[in-house]
């Protein structure tokens, strides 16, 4: 069984009592916590369901427990046995799905990765204060039908963009600093679960990214965008 929502469970007895003599074995795979963040951020945000700030959202992540990967892995270790528990570190340029099939001893020909045409994927960061002021205009009460109008209409803008340079809420010193809050825990991670492996350092992950503000609106973006809400309120 594969889900994402095994991420939610924090009280594992109901699934142990349901796995209740099968040969159980968790395999995890844990995103750096910079990156998750910035991709959760960036989803929620794109979906319209937060326009709050990165700062605020991480603290949310990070009170939530979703950010202590030694504590997630721990607690599933406390009901099958830290044995049991097979944590992998995720990189995005390596395929999951073959990583987990050789896990199970599988041969890799067996598991392509399929057509990433409808994968999800996230929106440029220089969107990313256009699509805040959307949700909380629809937070105020903007009609839903326009909302999601306007948030389709930033998400084709962002079509238009150039395409040269890599953009991010976070730069290297950034995630840097932001990883200092787990370093401990990262270590107990990489020890007791990882088999040793560690999360790559962002100064070789992430060189060469730009940073832009999360409040920032391509100018031609904005001006077409309260054009557009002036037509909304006169009608």
């Amino acid at each position: 069984m594969s889900s994402e929502e095994f991420e939610f469970c924090l009280d594992l007895k109901p699934i142990a009592r349901a796995f209740d003599g099968l040969d159980v074995w968790v395999i995890v795979y844990f995103r750096r916590q910079d990156d998750f963040v910035l991709s959760e951020y960036n989803q929620n945000v794109k979906m319209g369901s937060y326009s709050k700030s990165l700062t605020l959202f991480a603290n949310k992540l990070e009170g939530q427990g979703r950010l202590d990967y030694f504590a997630i892995c721990s607690r599933w270790a406390g009901v099958f046995g830290r044995e049991r528990v097979l944590a992998n570190i995720y990189r995005p340029k390596e395929s999951v799905i073959s990583h987990f099939f050789r896990l199970l001893g599988l041969k890799c020909d067996a598991c392509i990765d399929p057509p990433r045409i409808h994968s999800n994927l996230s929106v440029d960061a220089r969107l990313i204060g256009a699509l805040r002021i959307v949700g909380q205009l629809r937070e105020e009460g903007m009609n839903e039908a326009f909302s999601k109008e306007m948030l389709r209409y930033v998400r084709e803008f962002g079509k238009s963009l150039e395409q040269k340079h890599k953009f991010s809420l976070m730069n290297v010193a950034d995630r840097r600093q932001f990883l200092q809050r787990f370093q401990a825990s990262n270590a107990e991670f990489s020890k007791h679960f990882a088999g040793g492996e560690e999360f790559a350092d962002p100064g070789v992950e992430n060189a060469g990214e730009i940073k832009i503000g999360e409040n920032n609106i391509p100018h031609l973006l904005f001006k077409k965008l309260l054009l557009q809400w002036a037509e909304e309120q006169a009608t």
